[in-house]
């Protein structure tokens, strides 16, 4: 009797044993609850959240899956975190055999993020020759934007040309036709192109225009389409690069008095510092007007004040003039006290002050003798008379 409890008891271990390793062996199912959450979370517009939620989840797999890291790292493209998602993709082993290139085109766009262009615009390639035929066109488009921001026309012609062939993108064909035209040598070729282009993409055509001229090496039409374009930054500095600093002086100054506070007017700054310098006294106007910004008032006065010196006493400047020292400065307030008033800005005598200014109660005809000969103060605040801190006594 003993033995056979004996060998039933040894039977049931031995069963035991192998329900336990059967069960070790049997791979568990994955588990897709921290994708479905950071679906949610990225179509409810939080894909910084989502991105969060994918990466903690692969944290805590000991063994994360190559899943889990793509679509993190699509999450932080989303969230415009460019360099983590970067950082999750490259080098991994499995990135060039990973479902028909997504990966690589993910790695790609991340690259692109981060101003990678070259490297953006071979792996867009690698993911065309992998991606199924309906994704092929978009990669080529994404691959002819990268190697144009590279500065490789010749492959973003190329490019380009293979996301036209077929007529999957015709509903862009036009846009496509203008960007192609840009980074197409053969100037008959790129006029071919943008024959009846319509609006809005119409709008780019003189500037594809002037592109292609400058690759077929035509600087001087080049120059003139780009000015007639109005592209003032660029045609002042192709005309700087050219030697004829005459014209792009003039060139220069005429966008910054033109859009002063425009994007090309604020690169156009570092020319008007570095090898064109503003010489006559609306040159330097001009200047302040496009140096009339958050961080460089005080810049801007100097400027002013420079044409002032120089005899420009008309009335656009002076009111340019007032306009900069009424601007608050760190460090400085205009008016505080009650019966003196002390001045941290200076505002010329014969502009009269804002009525609606949030610190001006009523403006004094003559100002105090504690304030400078050029300007006109108002008493407001209850400071005892004493100046704020950093105004000027």
């Amino acid at each position: 009797m003993r033995r056979h409890s004996a060998f039933w008891i040894a039977a049931l271990a031995g069963d035991l044993l192998l329900a336990s390793s059967s069960r070790a062996q049997t791979p568990a199912p994955p588990d897709h609850t921290a994708t479905y959450r950071a679906d949610s979370l990225r179509l409810s517009g939080r894909p910084w959240h989502a991105a969060e939620t994918l990466l903690a989840a692969a944290r805590r797999d000991p063994n994360p899956n190559a899943f889990l890291i793509v679509e993190g790292a699509k999450a932080e493209v989303q969230a415009k975190r460019y360099e983590h998602a970067r950082a999750l993709l490259a080098g991994q082993p499995w990135l060039l055999d990973y479902l028909d290139g997504e990966a690589l085109a993910v790695l790609a766009q991340a690259e692109f993020g981060v101003d990678r262009f070259a490297e953006a615009a071979a792996h867009f390639q690698m993911a065309r020759t992998r991606a199924p035929a309906a994704r092929v066109p978009l990669l080529a488009v994404r691959a002819g934007l990268a190697f144009d921001a590279a500065g490789q026309a010749d492959s973003a012609a190329a490019a380009f040309a293979a996301a036209r062939a077929g007529g999957k993108l015709a509903s862009i064909d036009t846009w496509l036709r203008v960007r192609q035209a840009r980074v197409t040598r053969d100037t008959a070729a790129a006029s071919q192109l943008v024959v009846d282009v319509a609006a809005p993409a119409a709008r780019d055509v003189p500037v594809a225009r002037a592109r292609s001229l400058l690759l077929a090496g035509d600087t001087t039409r080049a120059l003139a389409a780009f000015a007639k374009a109005g592209k003032g930054l660029d045609a002042a500095r192709l005309a700087l690069a050219t030697g004829d600093s005459a014209r792009a002086r003039t060139l220069l100054y005429s966008l910054l008095t033109r859009d002063p506070l425009s994007d090309d007017a604020a690169a156009g700054v570092g020319l008007a510092l570095g090898p064109l310098p503003p010489h006559a006294p609306d040159e330097h106007v001009a200047m302040a007007r496009a140096l009339n910004r958050r961080a460089s008032v005080r810049d801007a006065r100097i400027h002013v004040e420079h044409a002032l010196r120089a005899g420009d006493s008309t009335a656009a400047t002076l009111l340019l003039y007032g306009e900069l020292h009424r601007a608050p400065m760190p460090g400085h307030s205009r008016c505080t006290g009650a019966g003196a008033c002390w001045c941290g800005s200076v505002i010329p005598r014969r502009l009269p002050r804002s009525p609606d200014s949030p610190t001006a109660t009523q403006p004094t005809a003559r100002p105090p003798e504690r304030c400078t000969s050029w300007a006109i103060c108002t008493t407001a605040g209850t400071t005892g008379g004493r100046p704020a801190a950093g105004t000027a006594s």
